[in-house]
């Protein structure tokens, strides 16, 4: 399964056009904004790999960068970018309190039987 970030990824889901009303970053630009992950520049293989395959995340999704195509560019939106940093992190983050697995009936005895021996213990 397929996770979108921003608008939909083919032209004609967009009914046509894409509202320009936001600054567009080529790869160039956003690379030379960007640390890579040794915290050099990011190379321009990364961004283009999560436009075209995304970007698979723990739960089995793939996460895209979304982005049009101008002539020879792929142009990313600053809000996309925005949206697919989002998408990363909540995918990454986990659940925010998680619940332990429940316990077998057997452990489930065998903690009571340490619980009635501790309380034998202290003569309750």
């Amino acid at each position: 399964m397929a996770v979108v970030v921003g608008y939909p990824r083919q032209p004609w889901q967009l009914g046509g056009h894409m509202p320009y009303s936001e600054d567009f970053l080529d790869i160039r630009q956003l690379c030379a904004r960007y640390p890579g992950r040794s915290g050099g520049r990011l190379n321009p293989a990364t961004p283009w790999r999560w436009i075209t395959r995304g970007l698979l995340v723990p739960d089995g999704t793939r996460v895209y960068l979304r982005a049009v195509r101008v002539g020879a560019r792929w142009m990313i939106r600053e809000s996309d970018w925005e949206r697919f940093l989002a998408a990363l992190t909540s995918a990454n983050a986990g659940p925010a309190d998680p619940t332990p697995p429940p316990r077998s009936a057997h452990a489930r005895e065998k903690a009571s039987e340490a619980a009635l021996r501790e309380l034998e213990r202290l003569g309750l």
